[in-house]
């Protein structure tokens, strides 16, 4: 009971029991707050409670938003339902996050489509064969090495074998250039 609030409602609740023979200031003394803050808070509960109910009505129309179409929707999702609603409902999106998180509606988090990441892990278009036959590394004194880096370079296949062979040596004369400019 640290929060003013509490101590707040068990001020109220004290002083509305009949047999009470505190009044608010001893009252207010022996929880530590000020009788300011009490009354404040006293004058804050109408508020309050139309605050909450307004945000009841908002969350209706919400939760209206985020069943339409038999889909669970995200936050931006029930923002662009709303906004074509009939009338139109303009809501702030962390208005309707906060409304969200305050009922306890949340949105299941989309997976990616199993079908294209099997499709992605059994891919393997991004393998080449080694058309021009390189060796990526250098010999110093006998001993072979090999590079820290190896840069692939794509080849676009075209339908004639001629152009692809002339493709190839081109590929192969550029690649030699840049091994041996290393």
């Amino acid at each position: 009971m640290n929060r003013p609030s509490e101590k707040f409602e068990l001020i109220y609740e004290i002083a509305q029991d009949p047999e009470n023979t505190f009044s608010i200031k001893q009252l207010c003394e022996l929880n530590h707050v000020s009788r300011s803050g009490y009354y404040s808070w006293i004058h804050s509960l109408e508020a309050k409670a139309a605050k909450e109910a307004q945000d009841r009505a908002d969350f209706d129309l919400i939760l209206q938003a985020f069943l339409e179409h038999g889909r669970k929707k995200g936050a931006r999702q029930i923002y662009m339902v709303l906004q074509h609603m009939e009338p139109p409902v303009t809501f702030n999106l962390k208005k309707i996050r906060r409304l969200c998180r305050k009922y306890g509606l949340e949105c299941p988090i989309r997976k990616a489509n199993p079908y294209r990441r099997m499709a992605k892990a059994m891919r393997t278009d991004s393998v080449s064969d080694n058309l021009v036959e390189c060796r990526f590394g250098f010999s110093i004194n006998g001993a072979f090495l090999k590079p820290l880096k190896i840069q692939v370079v794509e080849c676009h296949k075209k339908n004639n074998l001629n152009s692809r062979m002339r493709r190839n040596e081109k590929w192969q004369s550029n690649m030699t250039k840049n091994l041996r400019n290393r």
